[in-house]
């Protein structure tokens, strides 16, 4: 007696190249109950093609009730997903379509018949894994597949979501993104130097600690800061250039604002000669990802010692690379200057540069200054923090000028702290007492 096949159920349409994916979603539907005999999965021996392909998909595609299509670029340029993709979407309502899209895919591309008419489980997406394990459930027990229990589901749901997080970190997904201030072969260029600038980070062992996601999805492909210190209007004061420029990268699905700033002691006076000199993205001084504060005036409050400048705020658009340039001046006594940054993302590369100009050299020529700086740890609570090398970067012998930089990444939460201090000469110090002349 001939044995008759179990109906297939379930199709997941996908490329060859992303079955790992789908191995761990196929697995998560049998852990919540589905036979393998109710699911055909093409790369899966158990549950996939056992004559010939074409005869095999299409008998299997004519019954199930829920078709999933896992969309990527592989997927469009295979001749055979394509041709799944069409049988499915001529299925209309005879079966429920799921479509989880491959971070290569950006918003509003598609493969074949298969756009905008279905729900897209973006797998960049923060909710992407709830989401879709819910639905996965919910469509299990509309067709009764489902034989766990509440307890056994949350537990095979964690570990789907687990399996899920690892998965994603290890995802290429540079692809999907807009380079804003590029174009052509530069775009390549580009790209290339943001995948080196993004394996350095995730090779941060910081990282590897958190349970909550790809936090890498937003960082900076090089920060660097430049401050240069100058003579003031008057030979009390100092003046200080800033020089801010970084190209940050945004692989996640929210539009990101940051917001620039600067914080003076009520008592300096620096708020009064504060100036917000350029901000530019990606060369364009009046883009519209651009905007100020609605308060012209700096904010304050009576319980704190210090004043803010008005805040402007840049925004970076989900899966977009921007350029930015930003550059203030203001001025302050020596004595007073203070000047610290920590860094929000992570950096693929990171540099801090410091200078006197040789105005402020010639001008204050019988007064020694020095730079004091150090570099900021992401974990204030371990000094001994391996992360961000333990020479701390460099700077000139005669410390007139700083140089710290960091080629194969820099931690969030990092950053530095950098003052002027003026060093009193050796004849300064014999006569307030710090040396006893020697008498016969």
């Amino acid at each position: 007696m001939k044995k008759t096949k179990s109906k297939k159920r379930i199709f997941i349409s996908h490329a060859e190249k992303n079955q790992d994916f789908v191995y761990l979603m196929l697995n998560y539907l049998v852990h919540l109950g589905a036979t393998r005999s109710t699911i055909f999965c093409s790369s899966d021996y158990r549950s996939g093609v056992q004559n010939k392909i074409s005869d095999d998909v299409f008998n299997a595609l004519r019954n199930t009730e829920l078709d999933i299509i896992v969309l990527s670029n592989e997927y469009k340029k295979s001749e055979y997903c394509l041709n799944e993709a069409g049988v499915i979407r001529s299925k209309e309502s005879k079966s429920v379509k799921i479509v989880v899209v491959f971070p290569d895919i950006q918003n509003g591309e598609y493969a074949g018949f298969i756009n905008e008419d279905y729900w897209q489980y973006r797998f960049d997406a923060h909710y992407f894994i709830e989401a879709l394990g819910k639905r996965l459930i919910n469509e299990l027990k509309s067709m009764q597949l489902i034989n766990a229990n509440k307890d056994q589901r949350e537990l095979v749901y964690e570990t789907f979501r687990k399996e899920i997080l690892s998965y994603q970190r290890s995802m290429p997904t540079i692809e999907n993104l807009t380079i804003n201030w590029a174009s052509g072969n530069e775009v390549i260029r580009a790209r290339r130097d943001i995948k080196r600038a993004y394996e350095n980070i995730r090779d941060l062992s910081i990282y590897e600690k958190s349970d909550n996601g790809p936090i890498d999805n937003i960082f900076y492909q090089q920060y660097e800061r430049s401050v240069i210190i100058g003579q003031g209007k008057s030979p009390e004061k100092i003046k200080v250039k800033t020089i801010t420029r970084y190209t940050i990268v945004n692989l996640s699905d929210k539009d990101i604002y940051q917001q620039f700033s600067a914080q003076f002691l009520k008592v300096d006076g620096g708020i009064n000669t504060f100036s917000e000199d350029i901000l530019m993205v990606n060369g364009e001084k009046n883009s519209d990802l651009i905007r100020t504060s609605n308060n012209d005036k700096p904010i304050s409050s009576e319980d704190s010692p210090y004043v803010i400048s008005k805040t402007m705020e840049v925004k970076t658009k989900a899966h977009s690379c921007d350029k930015l340039y930003f550059q203030n001046t203001y001025e302050i006594a020596p004595d007073l200057f203070f000047q610290s940054k920590v860094v929000r993302y992570p950096c693929g590369q990171y540099s801090l540069k410091v200078d006197f100009d040789n105005s402020f050299l010639q001008t204050v020529k019988r007064k020694r200054y020095i730079f004091r700086y150090q570099i900021i740890p992401p974990d204030p609570y371990n000094l001994e923090n391996y992360l961000i090398p333990s020479y701390l970067g460099g700077g000139a012998s005669d410390k007139t000028s700083v140089l710290a930089l960091y080629n194969n990444g820099f931690p969030a939460g990092g950053g530095y702290v950098l003052t002027v201090s003026k060093i009193h000469s050796r004849k300064n110090k014999q006569k307030k007492g710090f040396f006893i002349k020697k008498t016969k």
